[in-house]
């Protein structure tokens, strides 16, 4: 666990993170830099794919980074290398100084030098981490994979389709210092599997279903789950055509009641957290929440808090402070927003630790685990589907989300891997829709919802960083139109 981070030119390679943390600040201090912060982050992670069936693909590898702030002359510069040597870093800091000069006044953002006690020197914390998993032994991948095969020919739905999808294992460190002698280094592991299914691949080639399992612990990966959940939809898809929903309507733009999956949701909850819950936007004005603390923002069924040490790669923000769970929405009302320690100063509250890695501290401070909450009696996806009472969309996953208007938080994007009208108890495979909707608009006509599902970006290679959601009902959700093949 405590590899070399050394990556590059081949030079004497430094023992830990640490070490190499040591030497940053030192020498950025010996070249003028008056305060110095660095995170160090190592990842090494395993990939199999599945393609129509067959397990292949053996990719593996390691990344490395340093990422860097520095003030001098009261001016602060930010940068980073992915190949951790010491002529590298040495080359990058003298550039960065060399910058110095050249950058605006500014009130974003400051080094902070005041830590709190609760990380005295040096601390491995392992949250988030797993001795097995962080082996990345490829016959655990393969195993998962293999399970997963077996489990799909127990469902007739399910025995003779092709299916395809990935098993990712990652393992990694981060270490974060400062010229205030503040040194953290933290372990973690992350597991993912995720799968789609083509019940028609010839008569129906872009029909398709999703699902996915996450875990830091490997052997926690769901796989009977995956394998349900891609049978139950494909048993309303198999041996179907899709209908476009909107062929013959004189308007391109409808509403329907949703039934939105987690997968679906997670994308756009993703876009919410970067620019509603950023403490910078609220501070500019720009976030669809500015000025409304203490109001009531969504439906009183609603709360909304980012559990950052339930499956963290890192207990700590990117100045080193702890982090700690944070009520965003409580029952409707906003409570808080994401800050940094120079936001919350200009705020005037208390600092959430949400500070982003130097590079990243201009674009603000941003919750990093969702965890999204609804008030009621949580319900299966079935149950939800056999109690609904007007014509409903059944959405699995979404795709190509954006948000135009981030003062509104309305965000678009398509429907994706499986949609389904449901009408007077049929369901019945539809085209991919696109869709527009301002997002806490939506959050207030939330009319039930179902257990929280561990959720991670489908395109995670390592399953690290998820989200905490459930599925919701949700009325009156705005569409603009169909897709076809055609289209």
């Amino acid at each position: 666990m405590s590899a070399s981070v050394s990556r590059g030119h081949k030079e004497k390679p430094m023992k830990t993170g640490t070490e190499y943390l040591d030497w940053v600040v030192k020498i950025a201090r010996s070249m003028g830099a008056k305060k110095v912060e660095a995170v160090v982050s190592r990842q090494s992670s395993l990939l199999k794919r599945v393609w129509y069936g067959k397990i292949h693909q053996n990719p593996a590898g390691d990344s490395y980074g340093l990422n860097l702030g520095l003030i001098k002359d009261g001016r602060y510069i930010t940068g980073g290398i992915s190949t951790l040597d010491e002529r590298n870093t040495e080359q990058l800091i003298e550039k960065l100084l060399s910058e110095v000069p050249h950058m605006p006044e500014t009130d974003l953002p400051e080094l902070s030098l005041k830590f709190p006690d609760r990380f005295p020197g040096e601390e491995i914390l392992l949250t988030g981490y797993d001795e097995r998993t962080a082996a990345l032994n490829s016959k655990d991948a393969v195993r998962k994979l293999s399970e997963l095969k077996e489990y799909l020919q127990e469902f007739e739905a399910t025995k003779d389709i092709v299916w395809s999808g990935k098993m990712a294992m990652s393992e990694g460190e981060v270490w974060f210092g400062n010229s205030n002698d503040v040194r953290l280094r933290h372990a973690y592991t992350g597991s993912f599997l995720n799968c789609y299914a083509f019940p028609n691949p010839y008569e129906e080639p872009e029909m398709s279903t999703y699902s996915a399992s996450g875990h830091f612990v490997v052997d926690k990966i769901d796989v009977g789950k995956v394998a349900w959940e891609l049978a139950f939809k494909t048993a309303f898809q198999k041996g179907k055509k899709r209908i476009n929903l909107f062929e013959g309507r004189n308007s391109a733009e409808a509403e329907f009641d949703v039934i939105m999956e987690p997968y679906a949701l997670a994308p756009i909850i993703g876009w919410v957290s970067m620019f509603s819950f950023n403490g910078l936007n609220y501070l500019r004005g720009s976030s669809a929440l500015s000025g409304r603390m203490g109001q009531i923002v969504t439906g009183a069924n609603i709360s909304i808090i980012d559990e950052p040490l339930r499956f963290s790669p890192s207990p700590f923000d990117g100045e080193g402070y702890p982090k700690k769970s944070i009520a965003l929405i409580d029952k409707g009302v906003l409570k808080a927003v994401a800050t940094d320690s120079t936001i919350a100063r200009m705020l005037g509250t208390p600092n959430t630790a949400h500070a982003s890695l130097p590079t990243g501290k201009s674009g603000g401070a941003m919750p990093s685990q969702i965890s999204l909450m609804v008030d009621c009696q949580p319900l299966s996806i079935g149950e939800m589907v056999d109690r609904c009472m007007l014509p409903t969309i059944w959405i699995t996953k979404t795709h190509y989300i954006a948000m135009p208007h981030i003062q509104s938080a309305e965000v678009t994007g398509t429907t994706q891997h499986g949609v389904f009208l449901i009408d007077k108890g049929k369901i019945t495979p539809i085209y991919n829709l696109r869709f527009k909707q301002k997002m806490f608009e939506a959050l207030s006509r939330v009319e039930t919802a179902g257990p929280q599902l561990v959720v991670y970006d489908a395109w995670d290679e390592g399953g690290t960083s998820p989200f905490f959601l459930p599925a919701l009902k949700i009325k009156d959700f705005k569409f603009l139109g169909g897709t076809t093949l055609e289209n």
